[in-house]
């Protein structure tokens, strides 16, 4: 149990927290300060029907990433009039993993390679548009965003630091319970499930346990995207335990995951016929 927790705390401390503090706190600042007004997001309303004001929400949750990514959209469309279709729309759809754990920790730490991580997390949100493409009939009007002109630049900074020091505390959390209940309860179940349950309980550190494999590059990309895609039971707990403005359906989330996991390794096949993978 102490090996267990130290590998936990090691993965958070060194891997995470370096990749996704600064990241999440600079996202957080710009969607407070409104910097993000002047993206146009061209031609967002014709192809995936969402108005200019529903994309920076889309942009802020994916670079947020899961789980974070997620509570911030439970927190925002509280404060929309649109249809519940469209804010499930949303909930369900807008989840990958943060820039910096795609690009940092898996590209340069895990494949040394920063265009492989580049790749993995292009692939990720080219499967997350293509979903919301195909769910555009739930269209996204205007959002009407409140004023935050008299809020002061410290006030902002101070609540990102928090805000993202929470979430990534909690994160740190469940790594540390999951990883300690995998080592208890694993050894006891077949060895084909012990694979299974280490890779897919947590997706941090079960591509922590893909990398350690002996499989072929190629082989270990594949294993990767779709880990990134379904997210691992932990983030999914972390996913339902915060929220707590809108009700999910568990099935219909899992439903979602899949459908993220068959778009995500199709574009990735589609990048290896292209040449993008040597």
């Amino acid at each position: 149990m102490l090996k267990a927790s130290t590998q936990a705390l090691n993965l958070w401390f060194e891997k995470l927290v370096p990749s996704m503090f600064m990241s999440m706190v600079c996202i957080k600042l710009l969607y407070e300060s409104n910097s993000l007004l002047w993206i146009p997001f061209p031609f967002c309303q014709k192809l995936f029907h969402i108005s200019k004001q529903g994309m920076q929400l889309v942009l802020c949750s994916l670079l947020l990433g899961f789980p974070a990514g997620t509570c911030f959209l439970d927190e925002e469309l509280t404060k929309t009039s649109i249809s519940k279709q469209a804010k499930e729309r949303l909930l369900y759809i807008c989840m990958m993993p943060t820039s910096g754990f795609v690009i940092v920790t898996l590209g340069t730490l895990f494949f040394h390679s920063l265009s492989i991580g580049f790749l993995l997390y292009i692939i990720q949100i080219c499967a997350v548009f293509t979903l919301l493409f195909i769910t555009r009939q739930h269209s996204i009007q205007s959002i009407s965003s409140y004023d935050q002109s008299s809020t002061s630049f410290m006030s902002i900074l101070t609540k990102a630091i928090k805000d993202t020091g929470i979430t990534l505390f909690m994160i740190g959390g469940y790594i540390l319970c999951f990883r300690v209940l995998t080592q208890i309860f694993l050894p006891y179940t077949p060895f084909f499930v012990q694979y299974i349950g280490a890779i897919f309980l947590e997706f941090s550190s079960g591509c922590a346990y893909i990398h350690e494999f002996i499989l072929s590059t190629m082989q270990k990309l594949y294993l990767t995207t779709a880990l990134l895609s379904f997210g691992g039971f932990c983030i999914h707990m972390q996913i339902f335990s915060m929220i707590q403005h809108h009700q999910l359906s568990y099935l219909k989330f899992l439903y979602y995951r899949i459908g993220h996991i068959i778009l995500s390794i199709f574009y990735l096949f589609l990048c290896s016929l292209l040449g993008f993978i040597s």
